[in-house]
C-alpha cells in the first residue's frame, strides 16, 4: 500500500517506505531505495525525510556537508514545525566536529538550545550541563537545573542519574533529600521497566 500511495505521489508514503527498505521490514533491505524515496519526500519538505536523509548521509565523510544540509533543513531554526531530533543531531556533529565539518561550540549550543526548547530530552540535558558549567553559553545555574529537571521528567536516564548527583553534591544537600530519593526511586523504576 504504501508503493501504490507513493506511486500516486504521496511524500508521506516515501518516507514509511523508505524506512520499511532502510530496516528490511516487510521487504528486502535496499538502502538505496531508502534514500530515493526519503529524498523525494525531502525535496517535498518533509522533515521527518529530511531528518533521516541527513541521518544516513552524515555516515560517510563524502556526504556530511550534504548531510547537514539536510538536518539544517529538517530542524527548521526558528520555525516551530522543525524536527528536534534534527537539530540535536546538528548540535552533536558541531560539538564533535565530524567528518569535515568543523567543531563549533557556538553553534553546537544553539542547535541544542533550539532543540531543548523544543523538548527533545537529550539536548535538553546537554545544554543543562552547558548552563550549568558556563562553556560555551554564559553560566546560569538556575536554568541549567531547570532544563536538567526538564529532561529528567521525560525518563531521560542519564539526566536523572546527572540531578541526582547533583542534589547530593550540593552545598544544601539535606534541603534536596528528599528531590535526590524521589529521583533515584524513578530511576530504579526505569532499570527495572517500569
Amino acid at each position: 500500500w504504501f508503493s501504490k500511495a507513493a506511486a500516486q505521489g504521496s511524500k508521506e508514503a516515501c518516507v514509511f517506505l523508505g524506512i520499511l527498505e532502510y530496516e528490511g521490514r516487510g521487504v528486502a533491505k535496499d538502502v538505496n531505495a531508502a534514500l530515493a524515496h526519503w529524498r523525494t519526500a525531502a525535496d517535498a519538505g518533509i522533515a521527518d525525510a529530511q531528518f533521516r536523509l541527513g541521518m544516513v548521509l552524515a555516515q560517510k565523510a563524502e556526504s556530511m556537508h550534504e548531510a547537514v544540509d539536510w538536518l539544517v533543513k529538517a530542524a527548521r531554526p526558528g520555525d516551530k514545525t522543525g524536527e528536534p531530533a534534527a537539530a540535536t543531531a546538528l548540535g552533536n556533529i558541531y560539538a564533535k566536529g565530524t567528518n569535515g565539518v568543523e567543531k563549533d561550540l557556538q553553534k553546537s549550543a544553539e542547535w541544542y538550545a533550539q532543540a531543548a526548547a523544543a523538548g527533545e530530552p537529550r539536548a535538553q540535558m546537554v545544554y543543562a550541563v552547558m548552563l550549568l558549567t558556563g562553556e560555551p553559553v554564559p553560566k546560569d545555574e538556575q536554568r541549567g537545573m531547570a532544563m536538567l529537571r526538564l529532561s529528567a521528567g521525560q525518563d531521560n536516564p542519564q539526566a536523572i542519574a546527572l540531578l541526582i548527583r547533583i542534589l547530593k553534591n550540593a552545598p544544601d544537600a539535606e534541603k534536596n533529600a528528599a528531590e535526590a530519593d524521589a529521583w533515584q526511586k524513578r530511576l530504579d523504576e526505569l532499570a527495572k521497566g517500569k
